[in-house]
């Protein structure tokens, strides 16, 4: 197996981990009655966590792949990480 494709294994492997870690965390919230805001911060910290993995992955894959990629694609992602930016407030400087 080569390298991207052994990391696309491996984030594909981290989503299934994820949704059956979700499912366990909403399951116990619901027996014992906890507070669901843990939960939440729970998957906000992990989806935090996946997408600084991904932000790196796909800095890579432009390195060794620079002009590869259909116009659509880097469109949509351009997109998402504006409208990411607006819901946090920022306009991608640092404050």
């Amino acid at each position: 197996m080569d390298g991207p494709a052994l990391r696309e294994f491996r984030v594909a492997l981290d989503n299934v981990r994820m949704t059956a870690c979700t499912v366990s965390e909403l399951h116990n919230t619901r027996e014992i009655q906890k507070n669901p805001q843990v939960v939440i911060s729970f998957l906000t910290a992990e989806r935090l966590r996946r997408f600084s993995q991904v932000a790196r992955d796909l800095c890579q894959d432009l390195e060794r792949e620079s002009g590869s990629w259909s116009a659509q694609a880097v469109n949509d992602l351009k997109n998402s990480l504006n409208l990411l930016r607006e819901r946090l407030g920022t306009d991608g400087a640092s404050k």
